[in-house]
């Protein structure tokens, strides 16, 4: 059985690319944003909802987390909550929100998210968020940065 909100699916990061996972409803913005980020040298791991994307992190431990925060039936805070109740203490992927919305530090801190990007953001800034927070994108997997949730 295929699984319709998946595209890329590789296993568990060894030691090649970063890999981000990314998580949106919209098929545009994953096509959009999994090109850009190949483009760097990222392996990209998309869901388009909650529970697909919390299967992947079991099956691909991903280095970091693009989140759309507003998705229909479970949202990105829905997704913040359960990962902290699930991987946290077993992922070290920092979570960078995709959303509309403008937030302030203080909503930032409170959610524990490393940052956020505003829609529609340039490619640029999305490649020197990604770059702050894991470096070089061809660097090992097991110079992951600590736990940011």
């Amino acid at each position: 059985m295929t699984d319709e909100n998946a595209r890329t699916y590789p296993p568990v990061n060894t030691g090649g690319n970063k890999r981000v996972l990314v998580i949106d409803d919209m098929h545009v913005m994953l096509d959009l944003v999994e090109i850009m980020l190949q483009m760097e040298g990222y392996e990209v791991v998309t869901a388009t909802d909650v529970p697909t994307a919390l299967e992947h992190i079991e099956k691909t431990c991903p280095d970091l987390i693009l989140l759309d925060m507003m998705m229909p039936k479970m949202s990105g805070n829905d997704f913040i909550q359960q990962f902290r109740q699930r991987h946290c203490q077993n992922v070290s992927a920092p979570i960078i929100l995709l959303t509309v919305k403008l937030y302030t530090e203080d909503e930032i801190e409170r959610l524990g998210v490393a940052g956020y990007l505003r829609k529609p953001f340039h490619r640029k800034e999305l490649v020197d968020k990604l770059n702050e927070l894991l470096g070089d994108p061809s660097d090992s997997a097991s110079k992951r940065p600590g736990i940011l949730l």
